[in-house]
This record gives structure tokens, C-alpha cells and sequence, in this order.
């Protein structure tokens, strides 16, 4: 009886343990990527991705990805910003760096500026600047 309580205990921490981030609650049909200005400052819609399958591995992928705090990190700014949309609603507004970026323990190339999180995704965004 004890060594089934403490299997169970374990498979519950392992659940509880596993990481995953709420980042949409609509399903995602566009990706805008706007040129960063600095200061939280954004220009003009310059490419629109609206290719399901790679919107799909990309938002999968941020929702299961690892996560460091930027809180206290002095941060460059993300080259681009990229706004996850549903029809015309902005779902989420992203962080994209073209090289990828060291944050502690992962590496990748989107952050959630406003919410101090890096993401552990290396997925390149296919951005075409117009």
C-alpha cells in the first residue's frame, strides 16, 4: 500500500512538474510581424503569416516551451514584434529576435516583453519585409 501511494505521488508531481504556457485561448489564423521603433514603439504591418501549419507548430511549441524571467535582465529589444491574431483580435503580442538569445537556462528567440518571459523556441520566423 505505501509503495503504490508514493508511485502515485510521484506521477502526480511529474504532472504538476510539466510546463505549460496559457499563451492562447483562441485558435491563432494570422501572425503580423511590425518593425520594433524602440520604446515599446511599433511601425506598419510590413508581412502577414497565415500558413495554418506552421502557425500551428510554432504556437504549440510556445505553449510547451521552457521559460526564464527577464524580470531583472537588462534586455535588448526584440528586433521585430509579432501579433498572434484570431480574425482581427489581437490573441497575443510577442517578441521576435533574429539571432537567438542566451537567457539563462534556455535559448531561443521570442519573449513576452510586457510579461518579463523568454522562450526556450528556436523556430525561425519566416519574416519578408516589404
Amino acid at each position: 500500500m505505501r509503495t503504490v501511494f508514493i508511485l502515485i505521488s510521484f506521477i502526480i508531481l511529474f504532472i504538476a512538474g510539466c510546463e505549460h504556457n496559457a499563451l492562447f485561448d483562441k485558435n491563432v489564423t494570422s501572425i503580423d510581424v511590425l518593425e520594433n521603433l524602440g520604446a515599446d514603439k511599433h511601425g506598419e504591418v510590413i508581412h502577414t503569416i497565415t500558413d495554418e501549419s506552421f502557425i500551428e507548430k510554432l504556437t504549440k511549441e510556445l505553449e510547451k516551451a521552457g521559460t526564464s524571467s527577464t524580470a531583472n535582465i537588462d534586455m535588448p529589444r526584440p528586433d521585430f514584434w509579432l501579433l498572434f491574431k484570431h480574425d482581427d483580435d489581437i490573441i497575443r503580442k510577442l517578441g521576435y529576435y533574429t539571432e537567438i538569445m542566451n537567457i539563462k537556462y534556455w535559448n531561443g528567440r521570442y519573449i513576452d516583453w510586457e510579461g518579463n518571459k523568454h522562450f526556450g523556441v528556436k523556430i525561425k520566423f519566416p519574416i519578408k519585409e516589404q
